[in-house]
């Protein structure tokens, strides 16, 4: 069964917030990249070692967009086809 979870946290001293998109699949764990998904992909506070990024409000707003995407998908694989 394959899910995602959503890690947010909001940062006191900016404009900014912190997010973790983690993809668990095949008893794995996929940390997705989300610099594909804003306008700026070389962003200096992604760190590959953090599995997170720095988002400021309206690159956060773009990727809610692409996170939702991908919670839908997500959701359509776990649900039965017949609706039960």
């Amino acid at each position: 069964m394959s899910g995602l979870v959503l890690d947010k946290r909001e940062i006191l001293h900016g404009e900014t917030v912190k997010v973790l998109v983690q993809l668990k699949a095949n008893g794995g764990q996929e940390f997705i990249d989300v610099r594909k998904w804003l306008r700026y992909p070389n962003n200096d506070d992604f760190w590959p070692t953090r599995k997170g990024i720095t988002l400021h409000k309206d690159q956060w707003i773009a990727v809610m967009d692409k996170i939702k995407e991908l919670l839908s998908a997500s959701m359509c694989e776990i649900e039965p086809k017949n609706g039960k």
